[in-house]
């Protein structure tokens, strides 16, 4: 996963596909995408917006990144 790829293709208007999303959010938590990668990325969202498919998908693995509580309260 090229994080630089990932960025031009948001900046240019593409829709991402989650398994980029995934795959960048993973990289970064893995400390192979730096920070400043990220803060191109959210400026390319800020300029271009997200689909609620990739809105989704990035809610998605965020949600997946870490623990996680059950509320449901079930018998």
């Amino acid at each position: 996963m090229n994080p630089t790829r990932v960025i031009e293709r948001k900046r240019d208007g593409a829709e991402l596909p989650a398994e980029d999303l995934r795959a960048f959010f993973d990289a970064y938590l893995a400390g192979t995408v730096q920070d400043y990668h990220v803060a191109a990325f959210l400026m390319a969202l800020m300029f271009r917006g997200m689909t609620a498919r990739e809105l989704a998908s990035l809610l998605a693995v965020m949600m997946e990144s870490g623990d996680t509580v059950d509320f449901g309260g079930g018998t």
